[in-house]
């Protein structure tokens, strides 16, 4: 068997931005960190071109792998799970200190898996459907974690970039 056959189809990206994309300044500023991660030369999912896709009241995904996965939301978050398992850095995106459902889920796994994680602002705030065990390991966790604004990301210089970039 071909094991390229079988790699998902975002695993050159560097950085996974977890985000909630409901509002529309969600979406703005998760773009607005891509855009500063691509500058510092490294690809960010999603990226700063996409747009957020209405799947149902509960899903919105970034299109870039609409083509590959349909609307199959269950495969969709596994792959991006499987994203942030390889990432080299997980980049949160609270804006106003918020955080959803989705994200809160991706941001506990991350946390899990010990994976590199910088938040864009502390987390203050969460959707009502979060639950009471998913707040409780972010809140534990959250003050262990380092913060770097969005307007800041671009003033990383490559010897701070290779330090956040800690995987090989």
């Amino acid at each position: 068997m071909n094991p390229r056959k079988e790699e998902s189809p975002l695993i050159h990206v560097y950085i996974p931005i977890v985000s909630s994309y409901r509002k529309e300044q969600h979406v703005e500023e998760l773009k607005t960190a891509a855009l500063h991660f691509k500058d510092l030369g490294l690809s960010t999912y999603p990226d700063h071109l996409q747009s957020p896709i209405k799947i149902d009241d509960e899903f919105v995904f970034f299109g870039g792998s609409q083509e590959t996965f349909g609307n199959n939301k269950r495969r969709m978050e596994i792959e991006f799970l499987k994203l942030i398992n390889r990432a080299k850095l997980v980049y949160v995106v609270a804006t106003n200190g918020y955080l959803g459902r989705s994200a809160s889920a991706e941001l506990a796994y991350a946390l899990l898996i010990n994976a590199s994680i910088v938040l864009s602002q502390q987390i203050t705030e969460f959707g009502n459907e979060v639950p009471q065990e998913i707040r409780h390991i972010i809140k534990n966790n959250q003050t262990l974690l380092p913060v770097i604004p969005i307007k800041r990301i671009e003033e990383l210089d490559r010897n701070m970039k290779n330090k956040l970039i800690k995987k090989v």
